[in-house]
């Protein structure tokens, strides 16, 4: 019996034990876990810039680092009580992780409002509609801020001189669209993105999941994952998808 069949067996019978007890067991590694994958993507690519945007308290940074990731990171967030938590969550990485100043980015500079959610993750320039909030109720808008907004081509030139690699996180929870037409020179130059994009009505007026598709496709941008994110606990409705774009050299548009 040969090495593979052998590990096969193996996995099958470990498997077959979890549902027993109605559980389920995988092997952990890239195949089985996002973040792992993520990171072997980066590597591949040889990125060594990504450019955080809606970053919260750095929960996706912190495991990008935890999960291998070797290059810099540099991160943005608007809300005042999650930025300056984030500016103590990147203080250990000896300068691989840069804190922009507090800022939403967006397609235009000036003011705007936050919705600040019950469970600051879920957090918008747009209202969590009403469905979404029966649903789930940590979406529940408890609160709102005026926030600073600005295009990330303005924001971003500071940070990109020795950058060779440059890698595009977005979780801006249905603001999708107004981020990247305000990011026009920025998506010329990176070669991949994350994109956290809705596929279920959660948020009033979101970007549309085929703008986004559109938006990448036009500047020849290959679709490499799609992980779910959210869904909904009652119909179990995929409900938001984080998408993965890389950039291949040579393709026709």
């Amino acid at each position: 019996m040969g090495i593979e069949r052998i590990t096969h067996t193996a996995k099958s019978a470990i498997k077959n034990l979890g549902h027993r007890f109605g559980l389920e067991l995988r092997v952990s590694g890239p195949r089985s876990r996002p973040e792992l994958r993520l990171v072997k993507f980066l590597n591949h690519h040889g990125i060594d810039l990504i450019i955080d945007v809606g970053a919260n308290r750095g929960q996706f940074s912190k495991e990008i680092f935890h999960a291998g990731y070797l290059g810099e990171i540099v991160s943005f967030e608007p809300l005042p009580n999650a930025h300056a938590q984030l500016i103590q969550a990147a203080r250990p990485f000896n300068g691989r992780w840069k804190i922009a100043p507090r800022m939403a980015l967006s397609d235009r500079a000036g003011l705007a409002e936050m919705q600040i959610t019950r469970s600051d993750t879920s957090s918008s320039l747009l209202e969590p509609t009403k469905k979404f909030v029966e649903t789930v109720s940590r979406v529940e808008v408890v609160g709102r801020t005026s926030v600073p907004t600005e295009r990330l081509d303005v924001a971003i030139k500071d940070y990109l001189s020795a950058a060779k690699k440059i890698f595009l996180k977005i979780d801006v929870q249905g603001f999708e669209k107004q981020v990247l037409d305000g990011s026009k020179e920025t998506i010329s130059i990176i070669d991949g993105a994350i994109v956290e994009v809705c596929t279920d009505k959660l948020y009033s007026g979101q970007s549309d999941i085929a703008e986004i598709l559109d938006v990448f496709s036009s500047e020849k941008f290959e679709l490499w994952d799609i992980n779910t994110v959210f869904r909904d606990p009652d119909t179990l409705r995929m409900a938001a998808v984080d998408m993965v774009y890389f950039k291949v050299p040579g393709r026709e548009s």
